[in-house]
């Protein structure tokens, strides 16, 4: 398994077509769902209130809802969207929305759909997946790349990428694509890792410098400036945008050295030391990155005008 992980890693890294991304994410999207206990694929945002991994999962979910927002919108379209876990959030806590998810990963839309069946059928809250009310009517999945969305023109009040548009290639054709999608001042919502700092050295020394997010964020390494350009030059109008790393990547990798003994005994029931060993490295180079202003994390709400 270790060597597996390393060789896509690496591929990922050097090559980074869509293949390579996808199964690095079915490893560490299991990793993850370990680590954690539920079914979320993102950072997490940490307040004074947060105690674990998926409590912050779920703040930064509720955040995104509230940046975005969601209470005024009938149509949303989430796009990179996993295991359609926030989707579930979003439409438990917003009685009037439908949700439209789509991921080329097939693998976890098939895992995300299972689950919630199970869910619904073994009423087992361990599985961390929300109650929605009239979800068949509501909730709809399309396997599809992000640069290429079967949807109609002018249809969406909402498109969402959460901590997912770092994987989309060319980001330009995505943007593009969500202009074509959204209603006329309907809103474009990003929740993106970049990195703000790219003048202390080449390409690959940032790399090493990402920490864990070197194999996680195995995409593109875009940075802030770069996006924000993106944005505007593609006819949106940029709202707000709102920094908020310093409350996803150090108080993360604070919980795991804190919790390591730990979260590496779960680790270990499903993957081999070596892979603990990176990742215990990975997180103390992830905080570094952060608190040296390396890396942010970035929520962007743009509107089509």
């Amino acid at each position: 398994m270790f060597y597996r992980i390393t060789w896509l890693a690496l591929l990922s890294l050097l090559r980074r077509n869509d293949k390579d991304v996808i199964k690095i994410y079915d490893i560490f999207g299991d990793l993850m769902k370990t680590t954690t206990g539920g079914n979320m694929l993102n950072f997490g945002y940490w307040d004074k209130e947060v105690k674990d991994p998926f409590e912050a999962q779920i703040k930064l979910t509720n955040m995104l809802g509230t940046f975005g927002s969601f209470f005024n919108a009938k149509n949303i379209l989430d796009v990179g969207s996993g295991y359609s876990i926030p989707a579930l959030k979003w439409l438990a806590e917003y009685p009037n929305l439908n949700l439209c998810c789509i991921d080329i990963n097939y693998n976890q839309i098939i895992e995300g759909m299972h689950l919630l069946k199970e869910n619904h059928k073994l009423k087992q809250e361990t599985l961390r997946i929300f109650s929605v009310i009239n979800l068949e009517n509501r909730l709809f999945h399309i396997n599809s790349t992000s640069t290429f969305l079967a949807v109609k023109n002018d249809t969406m009040d909402r498109i969402v990428a959460f901590e997912s548009a770092h994987h989309f290639r060319p980001l330009k054709q995505f943007m593009r694509e969500a202009r074509r999608i959204l209603k006329r001042l309907g809103f474009l919502v990003i929740a993106i890792p970049v990195i703000v700092n790219n003048s202390q050295g080449s390409r690959l020394t940032n790399l090493k410098d990402l920490g864990i997010l070197k194999i996680t964020w195995a995409s593109e390494h875009y940075e802030l400036e770069f996006v924000k350009s993106l944005i505007e030059e593609n006819g949106f109008k940029i709202d707000e945008i709102r920094l908020i790393g310093s409350s996803v990547y150090q108080p993360l990798a604070s919980y795991y050295l804190k919790n390591r003994t730990h979260i590496r005994n779960i680790i270990l029931t499903h993957y081999p030391n070596f892979l603990e060993v990176i990742i215990n490295k990975s997180m103390s180079r992830m905080k570094r990155a952060s608190e040296n202003g390396v890396i942010e994390y970035a929520l962007f709400r743009c509107t089509k005008y």
